[in-house]
């Protein structure tokens, strides 16, 4: 008889990893259509004018534009692009706790820090990823979105915010931290590897 080498905390942080990616891949790919089919209208808007057909607008009586077509429907494109960066900081923050939930089923406790979940999570055998602190702080910025975390963030994971940021020294300004991180696919990707990396893995079970 061949023994199955089967880890019933490996099946299901796979498995919660898997739903969590196959949502958000499906959320992608409705938005992703959505904005496609808002940059179409505006292009094709655009030919039209381009093209001598009149443009759809509206001015005051001294001739001062109020309104337009195109500034409308870039508008749209702005919100809907919008809508796929929350869509993504939403799903960044539900990965890591599903490893956070996860971790703390493993290790029986019902609340730790961070570190300290870790060292648990490392004492039972299992890997912990080097850059999952990176996803915490990312977690944390996103959830209280204030200087602490917002520098925290900053120091460990730079990348998440534009080329050409620099957060303020001393107080100098306030930082709407939430809206500064910028969260691309491979960010994404980045964050699942990470998770993935920091738990139990389940070799394939033999027969």
């Amino acid at each position: 008889m061949v023994a199955l080498h089967f880890n019933a905390h490996a099946f299901t942080f796979e498995d919660g990893l898997n739903t969590i990616e196959q949502g958000y891949a499906a959320a992608v790919s409705g938005i992703t259509q959505e904005i496609n089919r808002k940059k179409a209208a505006f292009y094709d808007y655009a030919r039209h004018v381009e093209n001598g057909g009149a443009p759809t607008e509206e001015r005051d009586e001294e001739g001062v534009l109020i309104w337009s077509q195109d500034q409308l429907l870039q508008g749209t494109i702005f919100v809907a692009e919008e809508a796929l960066m929350s869509m993504r900081k939403a799903y960044a923050v539900a990965i890591y706790h599903h490893w956070e939930r996860s971790a703390l089923q493993w290790t029986n406790r019902k609340n730790e820090k961070h570190d300290d979940l870790a060292r648990l999570v490392l004492a039972m055998g299992y890997p912990i990823d080097p850059d999952l602190h990176m996803v915490r702080d990312l977690t944390n910025l996103l959830k209280h979105a204030n200087d602490r975390w917002g520098l925290k963030l900053y120091g460990s994971w730079p990348d998440v915010f534009p080329a050409d940021f620099r957060p303020p020294g001393g107080g100098g300004w306030a930082v709407n931290w939430y809206d500064r991180v910028s969260l691309s696919a491979e960010h994404i990707k980045s964050i699942l590897k990470t998770v993935r990396g920091s738990g139990p893995n389940n070799p394939p079970m033999e027969f």
